[in-house]
């Protein structure tokens, strides 16, 4: 874990050490998005949901068409079953990754791509209804691929339209079977960019 951590920081540091040679130092994204798929198992095996929440970045830049990315995205799904006393599950998720990003200014658009690597972490509330539940939580390995376009409406004022193979491994299981959740879903996001 800490040669992880001694890796990200050194990333930054390079990362950092090339401000001077870049127009627009860092830009920050911050804007709706959508999984399209129930990571959390709060629906159960039910068909697939799509999760609502956010996604937010800041892309800190070492030259013109390289950058590193730490990326934040947060979802919180629930799901009311009717039949079973109102049980409702809830899940509150919070992604943490980081990663190059490769992008080129073609005048008035900012085409992108990105490979990011981190850590997603849910937390499931007792379930209300359910007095013998507990609360629980877990992490996971996570990843996302992808990348998308930026559109300007100012030089420091842009529009982003953002799509992402995004990738975690959870699972629920006991002594008979195991479950895996939708491990591979889309990440769509869309926002606005700030650069400064």
């Amino acid at each position: 874990m800490l040669r992880c951590w001694l890796l990200v920081l050194a990333g930054m540091l390079w990362c950092v050490s090339g401000w001077a040679q870049s127009t627009d130092h860092v830009e920050v994204f911050g804007g709706y998005s959508l999984v399209t798929g129930d990571f959390t198992g709060t629906f159960g095996d039910r068909n697939t949901h799509i999760l609502n929440g956010w996604n937010a970045s800041a892309n800190f830049k070492a030259t013109r068409l390289l950058g590193f990315v730490a990326d934040f995205s947060g979802y919180y799904p629930s799901y009311t079953y009717q039949g079973i006393g109102g049980l409702t599950n809830r899940a509150k998720t919070l992604s943490l990754l980081f990663g190059p990003q490769v992008s080129v200014r073609l005048s008035k658009v900012t085409p992108f791509a990105h490979a990011l690597l981190g850590v997603t972490h849910i937390g499931y509330p007792a379930a209300s209804g359910c007095p013998q539940c507990v609360a629980t939580s877990a992490n996971s390995f996570a990843y996302a691929l992808g990348g998308g376009i930026d559109f300007d409406l100012t030089r420091h004022l842009g529009i982003r339209g953002q799509a992402d193979l995004f990738h975690n491994g959870f699972s629920s299981g006991d002594n008979q079977t195991t479950y895996r959740y939708h491990e591979t879903n889309a990440r769509i996001s869309t926002g606005l960019v700030f650069r400064f």
